[in-house]
């Protein structure tokens, strides 16, 4: 009876973990989707419903093929050195393993570790470094295409003589790879200095120097290391470029920061390889001591005086304040040059024209069409006079105003017109319900339209206005409703619904209607609606 009362105990404790794994399983497998498929799925939808779906492939493509080089680099680089690493572990064992302090049975496991079983040991821990690196790269893997696709700009800046384009598209790259390279050579040096320093703690050397094979392969690294921050001091050159201190007068670098800082930049460049090569030196020949200082103290004075603000502002104030006119005059033309540059402008001759005057009368025709096509409003005024006089309720906005053309009354002239939309985050603070948020208030209602050209002393004219919209001049809207606009932050819509959507308010009441477009992502199916529900 104890047999079979175990035995039953067995089976029913067996069932019960196979439940609770069966609902662990499934919640795991709903929150992977949720969090890593569900926004990958609506995305492709959505592109697909604005029939972008192969600029969707292609960016996913983009995106992945960036992440997967620049994975396989930085894992190579990990991988290679590990390897290396491991090779050297091993030429170091003593011939006498009774050394006093050595441990060979440890060390012997250590060899085992790293080179029979090397890729347990490094081959993953290579692959996780490189991950590790690699991803905020991928975040930025549109830097990495406009520097593969970006064109030259045609136009070289007057400070480095380089293309515009550097700056548009290397520059940010350089700038993101230099700070990658350096954490994962910084990362890999640290690693490495472990293993050896642990090789060198069971071998019982104690402060003894490491063998040749190690200290060559690390001071490879370390000298990489040093080379990819020059790189960075290197990149530094460029952000003066960048410089706003001399705003509203002219942007870019100016008197202090290419007579002052540049050269400031320079001799920390200087400075940083004549200590970096010293200290290399006195680690191989334990020789040159005094010079690793005075190189570093002089790179340190450098590196102060570049990153504190003390000389710059005393020749500011003292040098260039004093005659500013001068002294930041081909600065300020440089400024002048690229701006007109950047407009296309630089190729402009000007060329003076002698002007017939024509008397001109109230009553001649060409007076008065060219009267009607002259803008008197400002917009942004005009927003809020739209807003007060067309508004209508609280919850309709005019994100923008914005200037065209029509042909009103068989003449053509400039206008204004906005959109009336919606913006469901002016409804009152009881309103904003699920329902009303997502159901009801779907969309905005038709546009108001004024003539560009108006006197102060005239009544506001109205080509279009009200709602539903009407018009004295001929205008007609087919379709009034608003679904796209320029609001922030709008929230998504469920249309059409058996709710009913609030289409414009009349009197007490409000007109419903149905959404009848064919836009967005349609949930044609139980599949869809589960997952966006």
């Amino acid at each position: 009876m104890k047999d079979e009362h175990g035995s039953e105990r067995r089976h029913w404790k067996r069932w019960v973990a196979l439940f609770l794994g069966g609902i662990f399983g499934i919640v795991l497998l709903t929150v992977v989707f949720a969090f890593v498929f569900l926004d990958f799925l609506v995305d492709f939808w959505w592109f697909r419903a604005l029939d972008y779906e192969g600029y969707f492939w292609l960016r996913q493509a983009y995106r992945y093929i960036v992440f997967a080089g620049v994975t396989t680099g930085f894992f190579l680089i990990f991988l290679l050195n590990f390897w290396i690493a491991s090779r050297y572990l091993g030429t170091s064992l003593p011939a006498d393993t009774g050394t006093t302090g050595a441990n060979p049975e440890g060390y012997r496991k250590l060899i085992r570790m790293f080179q029979s079983g090397s890729l347990k040991a490094y081959l993953p821990f290579s692959f996780i470094l490189s991950l590790v690196v690699a991803l905020p790269i991928f975040r930025q893997w549109e830097t990495f295409l406009l520097y593969v696709f970006g064109p030259a700009a045609g136009v070289r800046d007057p400070v480095f003589g380089l293309d515009v384009s550097y700056y548009l598209f290397s520059f940010p790259l350089y700038t993101l790879v230099q700070g990658k390279l350096l954490g994962a050579f910084l990362l890999l040096v640290f690693g490495l200095i472990l293993l050896y320093w642990y090789e060198n703690r069971l071998l019982g050397r104690g402060g003894r120097r490491l063998p040749s094979g190690p200290r060559i392969h690390l001071s490879s690294l370390i000298f990489l290391v040093l080379l990819i921050q020059i790189w960075g001091y290197l990149l530094q050159r460029y952000e003066l470029l960048y410089c706003r201190d001399h705003e509203p007068l002219f942007f870019g670098p100016g008197f202090v920061e290419l007579r002052i800082v540049l050269p400031l930049i320079w001799l920390s460049i200087l400075s940083f390889s004549a200590t970096a090569f010293s200290i290399v030196h006195f680690i191989h020949k334990r020789k040159g001591l005094k010079f690793c200082i005075l190189f570093g103290v002089s790179f340190l004075i450098f590196l102060g005086l570049r990153h504190t603000t003390f000389l710059p502002e005393i020749i500011e104030k003292y040098s260039v304040k004093p005659n500013e006119i001068i002294r930041e005059r081909p600065f300020i033309k440089n400024s002048i040059q690229a701006t007109l540059a950047a407009y296309d402008l630089s190729s402009v001759k000007t060329k003076e024209y002698a002007i017939e005057r024509i008397p001109w009368t109230a009553t001649n025709p060409d007076f008065e069409s060219s009267i009607l096509n002259i803008p008197v409003w400002d917009r942004d005024i005009l927003k809020d006079v739209y807003k007060q006089l067309q508004g209508i309720r609280p919850y309709y906005d005019f994100p923008t105003v914005d200037v065209d053309r029509y042909i009103v009354e068989g003449r053509y002239q400039q206008v204004y017109l906005a959109a009336r939309e919606l913006n469901v985050f002016n409804l009152p603070s009881y309103a904003q319900n699920w329902i009303n948020l997502h159901l009801q208030y779907t969309h905005g209602q038709g546009v108001v339209m004024t003539p560009a050209a108006q006197g102060g002393d005239e009544a506001l004219k109205w080509f279009i206005q009200d709602i539903p919209p009407v018009s004295q001049y001929g205008f007609s809207i087919k379709q009034p409703d608003v679904y796209y606009g320029m609001v922030s932050d709008a929230p998504y819509v469920l249309a059409p619904n058996e709710v009913g959507e609030m289409d414009y308010p009349a009197g007490e009441d409000n007109v419903l209607s149905d959404y009848e477009g064919d836009g967005g992502v349609p949930l044609e199916s139980l599949f869809r609606k589960l997952l966006f529900a």
